[in-house]
């Protein structure tokens, strides 16, 4: 079976509608990695599996991205996206500003890492006390007490 065959058989066109103007997401119904992108044996050893976005791309536009990444207008990566007007090129600063522009960057709280909550980092600021006793008290380094009440970070 031709790659094209076989990959869009493993396509479903009624995915969610995350952006109304560009329509709802053709997501991916196979094999997807830990973090939900669609990924594609490309057939020989086990090692070749690729993004299925990327796929999508290639059979769109007839050319490997090379070093380029395959970014989503949708936000739909996580989700499989694989729609191809859906998708366009970029690097990875790229990426990143398209991240910062749409909110998702994780900061703050929102951080999966975070050990102070906002109302934490509000109350060390308005704070009195000793570095070292806010330090005990919220379970972090001296450091990070200095560097929340200077503003280096969580701003």
């Amino acid at each position: 079976m031709a790659l094209a065959e076989r990959f869009w058989s493993k396509v479903s066109k009624d995915g969610p509608v995350l952006r109304p103007d560009l329509g709802p997401c053709w997501t991916w119904a196979a094999s997807k990695t830990p973090d939900g992108y669609g990924k594609l044996w490309g057939g020989g050893k086990s090692s070749n599996t690729r993004r299925a976005h990327r796929v999508a791309w290639e059979l769109e536009h007839g050319a490997d991205p090379g070093s380029l990444l395959v970014l989503h207008k949708c936000d739909g990566g996580a989700l499989g996206c694989v729609r191809p007007d859906h998708l366009f090129l970029g690097s990875v600063a790229d990426n990143s500003a398209d991240m910062v522009a749409k909110g998702r960057q994780c900061r703050g709280e929102r951080n999966p890492n975070a050990r102070l909550s906002d109302a934490d980092v509000a109350a060390i600021r308005e704070s009195t006390e000793r570095p070292a006793a806010l330090a005990r008290r919220f379970g972090v380094q001296r450091t990070s007490i200095w560097a929340i009440r200077t503003g280096r970070r969580r701003k």
